[in-house]
């Protein structure tokens, strides 16, 4: 039952802090602000800047499995585009299911080792 505009209640208004706050993170708080896009990040194995988009991480597997899956990406856009010029359409069709389960797998192996180091 719908209730007239008058009696619905409003969320609470959260009050902004107050008191002498600084600019300047403290040591516990700068553990958290890690930026791997930077120009001076320290222990970035891969960075991708494209201008719009920037990433940066510290991690060995998470990077080889982003690496491995922008490779497979490409490679499956190309086996695509040759498919478009051949006579025979049945080997494309297996190609690629062999090349977007190899994706789907390095991808999950990316998701899923993001995720652990979240849980530790």
């Amino acid at each position: 039952m719908l209730q007239p505009p008058e009696q619905l209640e409003l969320p609470p208004v959260i009050p902004p802090p107050n008191g002498d706050l600084s600019d300047v993170p403290d040591n516990e708080t700068k553990k958290g602000l890690v930026d791997f896009t930077g120009p001076d990040a320290s222990n970035r194995i891969l960075f991708i800047n494209i201008g719009f988009f920037k990433y940066g991480t510290a991690d060995k597997a998470h990077a080889g499995s982003i690496f491995l899956s922008l490779i497979l990406i490409v490679v499956a856009f190309s086996i695509m585009v040759i498919g478009l010029y051949s006579a025979n359409g049945a080997w494309l069709e297996k190609v690629l299911s062999l090349v977007w389960s190899a994706f789907l797998f390095v991808v999950g192996v990316s998701i899923g080792r993001g995720q652990s180091d979240k849980t530790d």
